[in-house]
């Protein structure tokens, strides 16, 4: 089957967002391409109504990028996803056109503009570092420094990088950070704030872009792992207790995102983020932090460039019943039986 379309995306200027411009650094940033129409197999096309959270609600199968084509004007910097193939003159004149491919990817995301680049080899990954010309907070030394760092922590934690590229580009107005296969946008983050958000996001490259997950169903199946190993690698577990999660939100880590929605992004981000991160925590301490990690990597090899369900998870640790004791209280497995 193939599907042609056609069509013109307006990015707003300053937007939080994962599409926006920067009028002031003469840059520009574009994600979630895919899914446009996101299909799962064994489920056929992914229908769900869109929900009013600042959060992400994607799933899709990973496919092979066989050309992510981009032209833009000469001269300025590109960043995408995968590898990338030289430069070319582009279909106008003053253009050139960058051309990235990937072997199996979920969604791809663009950067453009006046940027600075930085590459060089973390741990066995080529880094591509876009920081704006105009400045950042951080600067592009301490980002890699930090990058190099998360990227060795959670290989020591999960196994190998996923992928044999990593593009970083820094979107000014973003507030967070965003995650793509092989690929993140972060906001002009503070050096304060850079070590914790750098390893969350680096961690969804295990979990969302290597185990992906309907992120609008199950949000806790990407989120909480990624909190967890964020915890986990900076040394900050000991913040992340269940008793710390209000009584209202307790056991609703299970929820989705359209019930998410209606309560709002704070209690979003407690009872999937911290009581999911507290969760984990509290079961690697309980089956053995040797057993739960082998436990981890097990799941991630048996489950790499799928999309799973709570059951997946369950039968990853079919061996430990104190992680699927835990997840179960937390609302995020059924009881069984």
């Amino acid at each position: 089957m193939r599907a042609e379309l056609g069509f013109t995306v307006r990015l707003g200027a300053d937007a939080d967002e994962r599409l926006g411009t920067s009028p002031a650094a003469g840059t520009a940033w574009f994600g979630s391409a895919f899914p446009m129409l996101a299909w799962v197999r064994g489920q056929g096309w992914v229908r769900d109504d869109a929900v009013r959270i600042p959060g992400e609600t994607a799933v899709s199968e990973d496919f092979r990028l066989d050309a992510l084509r981009v032209t833009a004007p000469a001269g300025a910097a590109v960043s995408g996803a995968g590898r990338a193939d030289p430069p070319a003159p582009g279909p106008r004149a003053g253009t050139t056109t960058h051309v990235f491919r990937a072997d199996a990817v979920r969604d791809v995301s663009v950067a453009v503009g006046a940027y600075r680049v930085l590459e060089r080899d973390i741990a066995g990954t080529r880094l591509h570092l876009f920081t704006p010309v105009t400045g950042t907070r951080t600067d592009p030394e301490r980002w890699a420094a930090e990058l190099d760092g998360a990227v060795r922590r959670l290989q020591d934690l999960f196994g190998p990088f996923p992928y044999p590229d990593l593009w970083v580009a820094i979107a000014p107005s973003q507030t967070s950070g965003l995650e793509y296969p092989g690929a993140l946008q972060f906001g002009d983050t503070s050096p304060q704030e850079l070590g914790e958000l750098a390893a969350h996001e680096l961690a969804h490259q295990w979990f969302y872009a290597l185990v992906g997950n309907d992120q609008g169903r199950d949000p806790w199946i990407d989120e909480a792992f990624a909190t967890y190993a964020q915890a986990v690698v900076t040394g900050t577990a000991d913040d992340y207790a269940l008793d710390d999660v209000p009584a209202r939100l307790r056991g609703r880590l299970g929820d989705p995102m359209a019930v998410w929605a209606d309560r709002g992004f704070g209690p979003y981000n407690v009872g999937v983020y911290t009581q999911g991160a507290a969760a984990l925590v509290a079961a690697r301490e309980q089956a053995g932090e040797e057993r739960f990690d082998e436990a981890v990597r097990a799941y991630l090899a048996a489950n790499a460039h799928r999309v799973v369900t709570p059951g997946d998870v369950a039968r990853g640790f079919g061996e430990l019943p104190a992680v699927t004791d835990q997840l179960t209280r937390a609302g995020a497995l059924r009881p069984p039986g």
